[in-house]
């Protein structure tokens, strides 16, 4: 007499299924998988040369070649490709010197072309500049892009400004650095040109901004000091949480200062990469933006001196970094922290591992 059996199991308590393939009597499909393991660690974000310590004063480029700043002086050679708003020497805004460029009355497709002799790519650090922002609707697909071309052919890929600046901030200068391979520009690109295009897809207005101060900065000139939590090639990490501990000279700290400091110039930044280019960034100038960033807990300590330690818990939706896809976690200092007196960053996170033959 025929027995009938039901195979479930699982979290939902599904039922496995028959089927039926070609030359084959129906039945079950059975497979198998390797299983994972985690292995927990403390990982502090490091400089390039393995130092944890955040409390320091990046340095200010010596050498740089100018791209634009709004004709105070000779940069790259300005035009508008698309577009008749483009003013390259407007008066109404300057990050430094009296002039910039106004971007504050473009349509979407408008393009600025910034042409000078060929350059290689690899020579420099990064794309730097200076942008203000006065209106950034939230309406419709909303940016700027920058891309790099060589004899009007594009090279790599273009980068969009919302990635590398808070557009939430507005009527101040912000500085934006481009890392120079966020453009996935072949190995040994050179280009001669730097052209900005408007992007204003959707309802509403396009976004208003001027631009001031942009400059190629020379490899090693970097004017910010970059920390990074990457898995090397072949290994996986999820990060669970993300830890800062500061020790300051008081114990009194005002949400309008970056933990004792007056609130920073250029900004404090928290980034994840993959594959060379920036997926999601979080910035701050001073406490009560770091206590903005997503599900945030503060704890305070000490008497003469304040000890704080921030977490950043990200349980809900852990990060997880992948070695071969080049996925990491990269904190930017660009502004002086020497006044605090400590000031480091810790992921807490599990490698992942495989157990390949598993005994029962």
């Amino acid at each position: 007499m025929p027995t009938k059996f039901n195979i479930s199991g699982g979290k939902t308590n599904a039922s496995a299924e028959t089927t039926r393939l070609d030359k084959h009597p129906r039945g079950l499909v059975a497979y198998t998988h390797p299983l994972d393991v985690y292995t927990q660690k403390l990982q502090l974000f490091v400089d390039e040369d393995g130092n944890p310590n955040q409390n320091v004063t990046p340095t200010v480029p010596s050498s740089s070649v100018l791209v634009h700043d709004g004709t105070d002086t000779v940069g790259f050679t300005a035009s508008a490709l698309v577009g008749s708003s483009w003013d390259f020497a407007s008066t109404a805004q300057a990050n430094s010197g009296t002039k910039s460029i106004d971007a504050t009355s473009n349509r979407n497709g408008d393009v600025a072309s910034f042409t000078s002799t060929t350059k290689t790519v690899s020579d420099y650090d990064s794309f730097d500049g200076y942008v203000y922002i006065t209106s950034w609707p939230s309406s419709g697909s909303k940016n700027f892009s920058f891309q790099l071309f060589l004899g009007g052919v594009a090279v790599g890929s273009p980068v969009l400004l919302s990635t590398y600046v808070d557009t939430s901030v507005q009527d101040t200068w912000q500085l934006f650095t481009i890392q120079m391979g966020d453009f996935l520009a072949p190995l040994g690109s050179t280009f001669d040109e730097i052209r900005l295009t408007t992007i204003d897809a959707g309802q509403g207005a396009a976004p208003a901004l001027y631009f001031d101060d942009m400059e190629l900065v020379i490899v090693g000139e970097s004017r910010s000091v970059f920390y990074t939590v990457a898995p090397p090639p072949g290994e996986t990490w999820v990060v669970h949480r993300i830890k800062w501990t500061a020790v300051t000279n008081s114990v009194n700290l005002k949400y309008d200062e970056f933990f004792g400091i007056t609130a920073l110039v250029n900004g404090y930044s928290l980034a994840y990469e993959s594959q060379g280019s920036i997926v999601n960034q979080y910035f701050a100038s001073n406490f009560f933006d770091m206590v903005r960033f997503p599900n945030v807990n503060v704890t305070v300590t000490g008497s003469t001196h304040g000890m704080f330690e921030l977490v950043m818990d990200v349980n809900n939706g852990d990060v997880t970094l992948d070695g071969d896809k080049s996925q990491k976690l990269v904190i930017s200092v660009r502004d002086e922290l020497s006044a605090m007196l400590e000031f480091q960053a810790m992921a807490e996170l599990s490698v992942k591992g495989i157990v390949h033959d598993v005994d029962i």
